[in-house]
């Protein structure tokens, strides 16, 4: 006979089964994007480990407290989009996986879809879909898939308001989206919660937000010479691999103390040797430094923040 969720459930046993990271959408390390006033651009991660984009329609995406939000606002033929990429070594050949989710929306044909990329480029191939029925009311969905024989080779998730390909989209469509989870197995079983802690460590291996305001300590390093600062610092976990410098910086977003001598950048940070694990920055300075002395940093703007990006 076949397995009841509850007992598949319980063969599981201990440790994690949710392959999708900040599947409530707890983190969002790169700012706050609950409301419409401060928008992702298409094709940018906004939620960590969510890449949001718009094709040929205009859209928006917000979260809140443990959901995300995808709007249209405008009305024609093409997509507003959510993708979550799954990194190749993570993925299991000849298995059955199970994607699941919560969803919410006022159109029908709005979902999730799993796209199977044996390439690793964003191809639209193998496309497995769940969709809603558009009552506006909360819909539990969920759609199996086989994986490939080959490996390693990257798939992805994707939320839309037309998941599987370009459709028609009315301006004020949306689709709400919860709890996600991609498990290995044939049934969907309860989501899997975890701490807020552990999520943020998750996400940090993708994307990590060293500064984000003032009167933040940046880290400790050395005046290299009479014209030049540096700055050393570990990231809290090992990189996926290594990382692109995001800044908002130049003059007036940092300060360095070092030997009785206050000195600031003239223009934005320069990576020197980045790791996995940990980076350094130089600057110019703004003043003529001694050579030699020890110095600390830190952030003097609101608008300071430094990024580290190893996304897929």
């Amino acid at each position: 006979r076949a397995e009841t969720p509850q007992e598949q459930f319980q063969l599981i046993g201990a440790g994690r089964r949710n392959m999708i990271i900040n599947g409530d959408f707890q983190v969002s390390q790169r700012g706050d994007y609950t409301s419409a006033t401060s928008l992702p651009s298409t094709d940018t991660y906004f939620v960590d480990r969510w890449k949001f984009s718009d094709t040929t329609v205009s859209g928006t995406a917000t979260h809140s407290t443990r959901m995300m939000r995808l709007d249209a606002t405008s009305t024609g033929t093409g997509q507003v989009r959510a993708n979550q990429y799954i990194e190749p070594q993570n993925i299991l050949p000849n298995q059955t996986y199970v994607l699941s989710a919560y969803v919410r929306s006022n159109k029908s044909g709005a979902g999730i879809a799993v796209f199977d990329d044996e390439t690793s480029s964003a191809g639209d191939t193998d496309v497995y879909t769940a969709l809603h029925s558009g009552s506006g009311g909360w819909e539990r969905l969920s759609v199996s898939f086989s994986t490939r024989a080959s490996e390693p080779y990257q798939f992805f998730i994707r939320f839309a308001l037309t998941p599987s390909g370009s459709g028609s989209i009315s301006s004020g469509d949306y689709l709400e989206i919860s709890e996600v989870q991609l498990e290995l197995g044939k049934v969907a079983t309860p989501f899997e919660h975890r701490s807020y802690g552990e999520e943020l460590a998750l996400c940090q291996r993708y994307y990590y937000q060293h500064i984000d305001g003032d009167n933040s300590q940046v880290g400790i390093g050395d005046h290299w010479s009479t014209s030049q600062l540096n700055v050393g610092f570990s990231f809290p976990v090992t990189m996926r691999v290594t990382p692109t410098l995001i800044q908002n910086g130049g003059s007036n977003h940092f300060q360095s103390y070092g030997g009785q001598e206050v000195a600031k950048p003239t223009g934005n940070w320069q990576l020197w040797k980045p790791t996995v694990g940990r980076a350094s920055l130089y600057a110019s300075s703004d003043i003529t430094i001694t050579a030699g002395f020890a110095t600390r940093v830190i952030s003097i703007h609101p608008d300071a923040f430094l990024g580290f990006d190893a996304e897929l």
